[in-house]
């Protein structure tokens, strides 16, 4: 078996599970973004990931509050699923562009998607942990 080095960092498992994270900061500006990067870690305690770089606009939310919702969208959010990737919460409110209704948790401030339950449903998670790892080799900036 041959060696494989990989010039740039990414997911090389298939396929990955696109997830709406939606997320507020303290003064109660939402926002709502595709995330790729997201999985299980463990399900005794039940804990799950998100990957969200620091230059996104959901950033200084999830770290102001550490608080998100992973929504689980169906086929029929694949159009709001691709816009909430390619446009800024920053620039746009993808809620109205989408004609997403933001809902009220049960335990935190994030809201959830309102959109048929956002499809299959929704999880709402508090940050327990921030990692912040940057190598010296890194190129994402």
């Amino acid at each position: 078996m041959s060696k494989i080095t990989f010039e740039k960092p990414g997911n090389f498992i298939y396929p990955v599970p696109a997830v709406l994270v939606s997320l507020q900061d303290k003064s109660g500006k939402k926002n709502i973004v595709t995330i790729a990067w997201t999985g299980t870690v463990c399900s005794d305690p039940p804990m799950a990931y998100i990957s969200v770089r620091h230059e996104r606009a959901s950033y200084p939310m999830l770290k102001e509050t550490g608080e998100f919702v992973i929504n689980l969208p169906d086929e029929s959010m694949v159009k709001a699923l691709d816009y909430c990737g390619v446009k800024s919460g920053a620039k746009v409110d993808k809620w109205k562009d989408c004609s997403l209704t933001p809902g009220k948790a049960s335990v935190i401030s994030a809201p959830t998607c309102l959109h048929r339950v956002c499809g299959k449903g929704h999880y709402s998670a508090r940050l327990a942990r921030h990692v912040f790892k940057r190598s010296r080799r890194c190129r994402c900036r």
